[in-house]
């Protein structure tokens, strides 16, 4: 069984594969991933978890601010 992790970073998307994996992943604060929408899903010996994030719009700890300049 192989891992397989796909992510998003700003730079664009990148792929982990590892044999063999054992470690834990942090994820971002609350307010910038949906957890009550994370799925997981194991089929063909891989396991599959999405973690959808929330829209910058929609986030609370996002400001915009415009210039009087």
């Amino acid at each position: 069984m192989a891992l397989y992790l796909l992510y998003e970073s700003a730079s664009g998307y990148f792929l982990f594969l590892a044999q063999r994996y054992n470690t834990k992943i942090e994820l971002p604060k609350k307010n910038i991933i949906k957890t009550d929408s994370i799925k997981a899903e194991m089929k063909n010996n891989m396991l599959k978890v999405v973690v959808p994030k929330v829209k910058e719009e929609d986030r609370v700890d996002v400001f915009h601010v415009t210039s009087w300049f």
